[in-house]
C-alpha cells in the first residue's frame, strides 16, 4: 500500500513538472515575440531548469545568448554571452547530434565565435565549423529555413572576402571550402 501511495506521488510530480515546463516554454515564447530577449532568455533557463535535457529550450537558450551577444558593445560581455550559447549548443548536440536544429544553432554559435575569437587559427576553423554544422543541418532537414539561412549568409560572406584574406586563410590555414554567389542565393531563396 505504501509503494502505491509514493509511486501515485511520483506519478503526479512528474505530470506536475511537465505541465510546469509546457507553460514556462510558452512564456519563453510569448517574451520572444514581442522582442523581450532578456526575459525570454530567463524563461528557457527556467525551463532547463525543470527539464535540463529540453533540446527546444537548448537551442532557443543558445540562439538568444547569440543575439544579445549581437548588441553588446563590451567585448567581455559579449564574450559572456556567447560562451553561454556555445555550452548550450553543446549540450544540445550531446544530447542528439542527429537533430537539425541542434546542428544549426551550433552553426550560429560558430559564426559569433569568429566575432570574439583573437587566434585567427580558431577563426578560421570556426568559420569552417559554421558551414560543416549548417550542412549537418541540412542533410538531416533539406527544409530547414534557419540552416539555408546560415549556409546562405556563409557563402555570401565567402564571396565578399577580400582577395588578400583568401589567399592568407589558403597558405596558412589550407584554405576555405569552395563559395559562390549563386550558392548563396539559392538558400537564401529556400
Amino acid at each position: 500500500m505504501k509503494n502505491i501511495f509514493l509511486g501515485a506521488i511520483l506519478l503526479v510530480s512528474i505530470v506536475s513538472n511537465s505541465q510546469d515546463v509546457v507553460v514556462v516554454l510558452k512564456e519563453a515564447d510569448n517574451f520572444e515575440k514581442i522582442l523581450k530577449e532578456e526575459q525570454a532568455l530567463e524563461k528557457y533557463r527556467l525551463a532547463l531548469s525543470i527539464a535540463p535535457d529540453n533540446i527546444g529550450a537548448l537551442v532557443k537558450a543558445a540562439e538568444l545568448n547569440c543575439n544579445i551577444a549581437g548588441r553588446q558593445s563590451d567585448k567581455k560581455a559579449k564574450r559572456t554571452y556567447v560562451d553561454a550559447a556555445k555550452a548550450y549548443a553543446e549540450r544540445a548536440l550531446a544530447i542528439n547530434a542527429s537533430s537539425a536544429d541542434a546542428n544549426y544553432v551550433m552553426s550560429v554559435v560558430s559564426a559569433k565565435l569568429t566575432e570574439v575569437e583573437t587566434e585567427n587559427k580558431k577563426i578560421i576553423e570556426n568559420v569552417k565549423n559554421i558551414k560543416a554544422y549548417a550542412d549537418k543541418a541540412l542533410a538531416i532537414n533539406p527544409n530547414h529555413a534557419k540552416a539555408n539561412f546560415s549556409l546562405g549568409k556563409w557563402h555570401f560572406e565567402m564571396v565578399q572576402l577580400s582577395w588578400v584574406k583568401r589567399v592568407a586563410a589558403k597558405a596558412f590555414f589550407g584554405g576555405m571550402p569552395n563559395a559562390t554567389i549563386e550558392t548563396a542565393i539559392m538558400h537564401m531563396e529556400k
